[in-house]
């Protein structure tokens, strides 16, 4: 039961990340890094998009 939990997070964390990703102005070079990285590395990729977007933002 508690894997069930992890995955739901997980993926909803992802998928915002990936929304989030989308609707921001970033070049195609930097949604091409973060896209791969939110995908493959569960949890811990979307959330180290959300800690780095705001220097993101700022080039």
């Amino acid at each position: 039961m508690d894997w069930i939990i992890i995955g739901i997070v997980g993926a909803s964390v992802a998928i915002f990340a990936m929304v989030d990703l989308a609707l921001r102005s970033y070049t195609q070079k930097i949604r091409l890094i973060w896209y791969p990285i939110v995908i493959l590395v569960p949890l811990i990729g979307p959330l180290a998009y959300f800690f780095i977007r705001k220097s993101l933002h700022r080039r």
